[in-house]
């Protein structure tokens, strides 16, 4: 038997206290009507008590307390004043003792809204939901057998208080009831079983009874549920959930069979859970779902327009005693969570969400991951939580870490899908520094990269590496020397051209002689790489054409320097001077062919 922790809510937060009262012997139970309802794994109980004042002064509260047959497996309990059928204020409830009454029991001190007046009546609804209060009988079942369930529990409603008249209705999952206890007045009607009416009860009047009924509604059962949420201040708050799921039913007994299952798959096994409906935000997106084996493609999703539903189907039907591990994600916008007032941000969001029909979750970790940088939080839950802790949490481009929230509760229920809080103060610049890290990063990258490439890192010297290096250099010394020596072949035929233009006969052997001066020290040049390096055989052979080239075209530049400096006949001149022109073109190209090799 699991020991459950007691959480009080409804609609609002519920305080948990250990006070002690005193009971006030003025308020009385003029009418009693009690509805159960059997028809899931959970036990839900709606108490509608009418209470009066019998005496001089004005109560502000009365007390509750919880069938002591199943008191140890409450999940939930909350309280509300109606009047005629309608709603008028939610009640805080309060755990509490009472003075010389039943230390056993347990009592819950529910505070009116107003004080009750003498002689004044009101009418309260208590909810309560009770776990694990159904047993399977028999506690092994074939495939195709149908599921039984025994449920015990105290006939009348235990209360402290006298009772003028109680009336208890029983809903079951079915209409099949094995047997139940024959406490008159009773009447069955199909699924319905009305005990009473029972006048004039004393307090804490208690009478066993128990229910032997068919069930194959899904006894599910969520022993863990990891629920991560990760804030991101760029517009997106990632949801994921990890959960450990069993068919807390009757175990099937003996080996399952593919084929039988086949045969009636939706008409066979009345007890096997093939799917449920889990409910998330409207606003969800980017839905996965999938196990420890990878992505599972037989479920199905509904977008409707105040939520989405997924439609969960495990690998295989979940039977009694079998179990299940799964994860479900979604991302969901922030804008529609997350609200700022400066440098102030607050997250409202579920606790949880509905996993399935009448679920009960044994135990929830609730982790938070606020964005790097989040000062000053604050976190305000919906009802009382087990434990609270901090720490950091490292993801990619963190330096400080960002903080993480745990909490962690037991014992919930589908009323406890409630919105908690949490406030932190956050300064924008702070979304600068991942943008920054990356260009950092990047920037690092390339320099490292410009650097490393323009070292030689080698630890013994290449020698043949390094003598290909002063081969090019001196290739190029070589290549540079002879373009310039074309050149110089360009001025000696712009001199040429002034001297017709001027007839200054003196400039023209000038510069003539300046040149032919700059072309002996580039000649030099040469002729000392030629001697002082030895080239590969086919490299030679193209210097030694281009040398015998670089001949010819003096030939020719003395030619023409000739032809104007002992002119002869106009006519004669002019065909020779083309005729040199041509060569001199032709020559020019083949060197410089020649150089494009080398």
């Amino acid at each position: 038997m699991r020991l459950l922790i007691t959480f009080l809510y409804v609609f609002m937060v519920v305080k948990l206290s250990l006070a002690t009262d005193t009971l006030d012997s003025d308020i009385k139970n003029v009418d009693i009507d009690v509805f159960v309802d059997l028809t899931s794994h959970l036990a839900q109980i709606t108490s509608t008590i009418k209470l009066t004042n019998e005496g001089i002064h004005s109560p502000q509260a009365f007390h509750f307390a919880l069938d002591p047959y199943i008191s140890s497996k409450l999940s939930f309990i909350g309280a509300k004043e109606v009047e005629d059928d309608t709603d008028i204020a939610v009640l805080n409830v309060e755990g509490t003792t009472i003075d010389n009454e039943h230390k056993d029991a347990k009592f819950y001190r529910i505070n009116f809204s107003k004080p009750l007046k003498p002689r004044a009546t009101i009418t309260i609804v208590v909810e309560t939901v009770y776990s694990d209060s159904m047993s399977p009988l028999p506690k092994q079942v074939q495939q195709d057998d149908n599921q039984l369930v025994k449920y015990t529990a105290n006939l009348y409603h235990y209360t402290p208080y006298h009772t003028t008249s109680a009336v208890v209705t029983i809903k079951v999952a079915s209409k099949n009831v094995e047997s139940y206890s024959q406490i008159r007045p009773v009447n069955v009607n199909e699924d319905t079983i009305t005990y009473g009416p029972f006048n004039d009860l004393s307090p804490y009047k208690k009478q066993k009874f128990s229910l032997h009924f068919e069930n194959n509604s899904p006894f599910l059962t969520t022993w863990r549920l990891d629920r991560w949420i990760e804030v991101s201040h760029w517009g997106n708050i990632a949801v994921e959930e990890k959960l450990h799921i069993q068919h807390t039913g009757a175990i099937l007994k003996g080996s399952f069979s593919r084929y039988e299952y086949q045969k009636n798959p939706y008409g066979g096994s009345p007890s096997a859970i093939r799917s449920f409906r889990t409910v998330l935000p409207a606003s969800a997106t980017d839905v996965y779902y999938r196990d420890e084996i990878g992505n599972i493609s037989t479920s199905h999703l509904q977008e409707l327009q105040e939520s989405v539903e997924v439609e969960i189907r495990p690998r295989f039907p979940l039977f009694g005693g079998w179990q299940t591990r799964y994860t479900i994600g979604y991302n969901l916008p922030s804008y529609e969570y997350l609200y700022q007032l400066g440098s102030q941000y607050a997250l409202k969001m579920r606790f949880m969400d509905h996993v399935y029909d009448n679920q009960f979750v044994d135990e929830i970790v609730l982790s938070i991951v606020l964005p790097e940088g989040s000062q000053d939080i604050k976190f305000d839950p919906p009802y009382p939580v087990d434990s609270e802790s901090t720490s950091l949490h490292y993801t990619y481009l963190d330096t400080i870490g960002r903080p993480l929230l745990t909490i962690t509760k037991r014992n919930l229920v589908e009323n406890h899908i409630e919105d908690f809080t949490i406030s932190y103060s956050f300064n924008s610049i702070m979304l600068l520094q991942e943008p920054l890290l990356l260009f950092t990063a990047f920037f690092l990258v390339f320099v490292v990269v410009i650097i490393s490439v323009r070292l030689d890192f080698s630890i013994v010297e290449d020698q043949d590496a390094l003598a290909k290096m002063q081969l090019k250099a001196v290739r190029e010394d070589y290549c540079y020397l002879f373009e310039k020596k074309l050149s110089l072949s360009k001025k000696i035929i712009t001199n040429i051209d002034k001297f017709r233009a001027n007839k200054d006969r003196q400039a023209f052997k000038s510069v003539k002689n300046q040149l032919e001066t700059d072309r002996k020290h580039i000649n030099n040049k040469i002729a000392v790489i030629e001697k002082e390096n030895k080239f590969p055989p086919d490299i030679a052979s193209k210097m030694a054409e281009l040398s015998q080239k670089d001949n010819l075209l003096k030939q020719n530049l003395e030619q023409t320097v000739s032809l104007f400096d002992r002119p002869a006949k106009i006519s004669n001149i002019q065909s020779q001077e083309d005729k040199l022109t041509r060569e001199r073109e032709e020559l020019t190209n083949q060197m410089r062919m020649l150089l494009s090799v080398l």
